[in-house]
């Protein structure tokens, strides 16, 4: 039976930065045979990324935000990571792990992605 994980977050950057991210991701997506995920699942969670149509003030926000199959947490994990290696970018994701009675928090700063994991308990 599948496993599903409650996974939602938000990467801050430059506007100008918007554009390349959403790319990244595009290719990213087109490149993940390594993950055993089929076409529709990546096509799937390719849909779960919002990204702004305009430059608001100084700051763009892009989020994520989906109840994944547990087998992806790690395609959206390198996702994550392949953005953090590209562009200098904050942000916060939290993945919640019911199965597991825990939670995984990924903090981002200056495109350095650290993980923390937490029990509920």
């Amino acid at each position: 039976m599948s496993r599903f994980i409650l996974t939602r977050g938000w990467i801050e950057c430059d506007f100008e930065q918007v554009r390349k991210i959403k790319e990244s991701n595009v290719s990213f997506a087109k490149n993940s045979n390594k993950y055993s995920l089929s076409l529709e699942m990546t096509e799937l969670y390719k849909k779960c990324w919002h990204y702004p149509s305009e430059e608001i003030n100084w700051i763009s926000i892009i989020s994520f935000g989906a109840n994944i199959n547990g087998v992806a947490i790690y395609y959206i994990k390198d996702m994550v990571s392949e953005i953090c290696a590209k562009e200098k970018v904050d942000g916060y994701f939290r993945i919640d792990d019911e199965e597991e009675q825990s939670y995984t928090e990924w903090f981002i700063t200056d495109g350095n992605l650290i993980e923390k994991t937490n029990n509920k308990n």
